[in-house]
């Protein structure tokens, strides 16, 4: 599998009025299969969370995020960006896709005010993000 491409650091982080998540109902499809023996588990797929981003940007670095999701993703490929939901550290990230184009209005004459919709993945180190591991309890919490 190649690896992922990771958003660039010379994007600043989303306004804070301008993030909002929406998750569904519980996040979580779950189906009992038709065939086969009783003894089989049912199959349960995560659904991605929808991510709505607003970034304040200057004109050269909007040239950077089209690059990126013209460019590098292409896009449709997936990317690595921080997951705003728990604390930032070394290892928060999440695996996150455009679902649309980046959308773009100017605030003044040198910055804009991009809209992105992006869905959002399951955490990369697989997980769950209040597990604490040490050498001798693995995992406590």
């Amino acid at each position: 599998m190649a690896e992922l491409a990771r958003w660039p650091s010379s994007l600043p982080s989303p306004l804070v009025e301008g993030y909002s998540e929406d998750d569904g109902d519980e996040g979580v499809i779950s189906t009992t299969m038709q065939a086969g023996p009783a003894k089989r588990r049912p199959r349960v797929t995560l659904v991605p969370d929808a991510v709505k981003v607003s970034l304040l940007l200057t004109r050269a670095q909007f040239q950077v995020l089209n690059g990126f999701y013209l460019t590098t993703l292409r896009r449709t490929a997936r990317f690595i960006w921080r997951d705003f939901r728990i604390p930032e550290s070394a290892d928060n990230v999440a695996v996150y896709r455009f679902m649309g184009k980046p959308t773009a209005r100017p605030v003044s004459a040198n910055y804009w005010e991009v809209a992105l919709v992006l869905e959002r993945f399951s955490r990369v180190d697989g997980h769950f993000p209040l597990d604490f591991y040490d050498n001798k309890n693995w995992p406590a919490t």
